[in-house]
């Protein structure tokens, strides 16, 4: 049996060591308890910039000054308020664009500019996504239209198409449900 002896250097060494490891995990901590807060507070403020929009908005255009981050979740807020249970999801969908409704519906959701053209590929690639994951109703989200034969691709495989008019007319339908709690009357600023 070899017994293990450490000299009055060597333990003075671990303990420095053990010190020093210490500080670094109390640092870590620290460290992601601040970017976790820092998260927390530009999720809420994305939610109340989003909520403040639905309630001003008048036209198309007006959602062309959101950012995709922004757009997409002004989508997940307006089918919220709208009853559904919406969450992210990596089951489909590019660059965070994809939605999950009631784990039923996937939801692609596109910012693009208000004269382009949703390709039938896009279908293509959710049909595909639905398939494996074994979903069987979609959505596409775009500011834009959609071609004729995206449009026929949807409607024999259970997609539903949605533009930035009908968007902008569920924006309006959903105004007045589940306003942000900060909301005041004489304050229809945008920030």
């Amino acid at each position: 049996m070899h017994e293990w002896r450490l000299s009055k250097q060597n333990k003075a060494q671990v303990m420095a060591m053990i010190v020093l490891l210490m500080f670094y995990m109390l640092l870590f901590l620290a460290g992601s308890a601040i970017y976790g807060f820092y998260k927390a507070i530009q999720g809420y403020f994305l939610r109340t910039r989003v909520s403040r929009f639905i309630e001003i908005v008048e036209y198309r255009q007006d959602f062309l000054f959101l950012s995709h981050r922004e757009f997409v979740q002004l989508v997940v807020e307006v089918l919220r308020r709208k009853g559904y249970n919406v969450r992210l999801t990596n089951g489909c969908g590019e660059y965070e664009n994809g939605l999950e409704l009631n784990g039923l519906q996937y939801v692609e959701v596109f910012k693009t500019g208000l004269h382009d053209m949703i390709e039938v590929e896009t279908a293509m690639k959710l049909a595909w996504c639905m398939r494996r994951n074994q979903v069987f109703r979609g959505l596409i989200v775009a500011l834009g239209g959609f071609k004729h034969n995206t449009r026929y691709y949807c409607y024999n495989h259970v997609i539903s198409c949605m533009d930035g008019n009908e968007l902008l007319s569920l924006c309006r339908e959903v105004r007045n449900i589940g306003r942000a709690p900060e909301w005041e009357e004489n304050n229809s600023r945008f920030i």
